[in-house]
Formats: C-alpha cells, structure tokens, sequence
C-alpha cells in the first residue's frame, strides 16, 4: 500500500538491514489505522461488494507514516529517566475525519 522505499526514507533508514522490521511496524501501522477509521484501505480502488472500504488518502498515508514511525523509534513500552507524557498524535488528527462513527 505504500512503498517499503518511502516508509524508509520518512524513517531515515539506509540499506536492507531493518527492512524486515520496517515491514512490520508498516503493517502494524496499517492495520492501527483500518482498526481506528473502521474501514478497510484499499491502494487504488474499493472493491464493489466492500461498503466500508476507503481508498487511502495523503492524510491517511502520512498518519501510517507517523505511527511507523513512532513505532521504530520507541521499540520498548518504557521509557527509563524521563517524565511519561503522551504527546498530541497528529495521526489520530489525520485519520479523525475518515472515521466511520464521525461520518457526516
């Protein structure tokens, strides 16, 4: 759905050695996405028998992105020597609209 080239480059990650890691956290990252919109995403086109189906957007797809990413630099659920705070997640900000629950 989004090239493993592009989800490399928005992570600064250079050769093949975590690419393996990097597909992971991409398919985590999708599915967190289908799971908080409550749609399937599609790369071009919905299939005709799908009714929740969504074709993926930019702002879906930079949200991916940003849950990848936050995935490949946080790797462990503790953070050791600094204050917890959850920080404001533009991901849930680009997918909101997309939400079938909100839907107008």
């Amino acid at each position: 759905m989004i090239p493993l080239d592009v989800v490399k480059r928005h992570l600064r990650v250079e050769g093949d050695h975590d690419d393996a890691l990097v597909e992971l956290y991409l398919a985590a990252a999708v599915d967190a996405a289908e799971r908080y919109i409550g749609r399937t995403l599609y790369a071009e086109a919905v299939p005709e028998d799908v009714d929740s189906g969504l074709v993926i957007t930019p702002s879906i797809t930079a949200a991916i992105l940003l849950i990848t990413g936050h995935l490949f630099e946080n790797r462990e659920e503790v953070v050791t020597g600094t204050i917890a705070t959850r920080l404001p997640m533009a991901s849930e900000s680009l997918m909101w609209p997309y939400r079938l629950d909100i839907a107008l």
